[in-house]
């Protein structure tokens, strides 16, 4: 993507199945994204959650 330059951004497409249940459901998720700088790596991790509704 042109407007990212040299920064990569996080993003994610979820597919929900079909034969989930209406109501209220937690997406809980886990990025392990390590960087590595002057002969070191450093740990990243970043973490993300979101409440969802499904309706029929």
């Amino acid at each position: 993507d042109l407007y990212k330059g040299t920064n990569l951004w996080c993003g994610n497409i979820i597919k929900v199945l079909n034969n989930t249940h209406p109501g209220i459901h937690l997406l809980y998720w886990v990025w392990d994204w390590p960087s590595y700088k002057y002969g070191v790596w450093k740990p990243e991790i970043y973490t993300m959650c979101i409440n969802i509704k499904i309706t029929e």
